[in-house]
């Protein structure tokens, strides 16, 4: 793994992504509550032009709100009996390639994690659901987090080993296997066992060029100014393409769309994710078109 190091930003693009997800219920439920964190926010890595979400059957009750860790939330409930449900989100986005500061992976990794203290780090120390803090994990990443060490020369290390222990799993998750979500897990359970707050991040991997994209999971660790972006899936730092969503504390906490039934039985499902590019001109054109007064 290589660390690119610069401030200079390195091109915009401009797409437009589609989610959708059907589900279907063995045998037909009466009420139906979801919860989806589809709404991405705007970062120094992506800028929101627009976005919607629908829901079919329609829901009779819904609320955008901000979940405890400041992410997009929205909150639904069909009351009504059906053997089906259809959520479709549509995003136009910019995503802006910008590499890694040098000075964000020069710093010291036992400087960072000797500084935090604010409580607000917490909930990204500790153990959670897919995230076990063992001996055997503190030994795994202590062996690559040597004394010394700047944060890039440890992270340089830890994506290697994971690279190398775990072959099989990140060559699945490279083709849009759900093996993402674990290898995100493990690296967090590492950083967080040396002392560096890490927090999980859902979103999608974009493939433009096939107009195909995946569910996908990656990593931030706390650089003692700043969130920088992990992903073992393909053993880069900072400069990732990728569309965030949601971070949390773990997997469960910012899961991109998550369906409770009543006495549904498991239900099964399919996911779709669409990728475009889109032309800024005819967005902008449309965008106009919308905010101009009627005649």
């Amino acid at each position: 793994m290589t660390l690119t190091t610069t401030d200079q930003v390195l091109g915009t693009t401009l797409l437009e992504v589609t989610h959708h997800t059907l589900y279907r219920f063995p045998r037909r439920v009466t009420h139906c509550r979801l919860t989806a964190h589809l709404n991405p926010q705007d970062t120094e890595h992506q800028l929101v032009r627009r976005h919607s979400v629908t829901i079919d059957p329609t829901a009779e009750v819904r609320r955008q709100g901000v979940d405890a860790r400041g992410n997009l939330v929205l909150r639904a409930e069909v009351d009504q009996r059906l053997d089906r449900l259809e959520v479709t989100a549509s995003t136009f986005v910019e995503l802006c390639t910008r590499p890694v500061p040098a000075i964000v992976v020069d710093v010291s990794w036992e400087l960072v994690a000797g500084e935090v203290s604010h409580r607000r780090f917490w909930p990204f120390l500790l153990g959670a659901q897919g995230i076990p803090l063992t001996a055997a994990i503190d030994r795994y990443a202590r062996a690559c987090f040597q004394p010394g060490w700047s944060l890039g020369e440890g992270l340089i290390a830890l994506l290697d080993r994971i690279g190398i222990d775990f072959a099989d799993n990140v060559e699945s998750a490279r083709r849009g296997g759900k093996e993402s979500a674990e290898l995100a897990g493990l690296t967090i359970a590492c950083l967080r066992a040396v002392g560096l707050p890490a927090r999980f991040v859902s979103g999608y991997r974009v493939h433009p060029a096939t107009q195909h994209g995946t569910v996908h999971s990656w990593v931030q660790v706390w650089t003692g100014g700043s969130w920088l972006s992990v992903d073992p899936t393909l053993g880069r730092c900072g400069r990732l393409g990728h569309l965030e969503l949601a971070q949390g504390r773990d997997a469960l906490e910012v899961a991109p769309l998550a369906v409770e039934a009543a006495a549904g039985g498991r239900c099964l499902r399919e996911t779709t994710i669409r990728v475009r590019h889109v032309d800024m001109n005819a967005l902008l054109e449309v965008e106009g078109a919308q905010e101009s007064p009627a005649a």
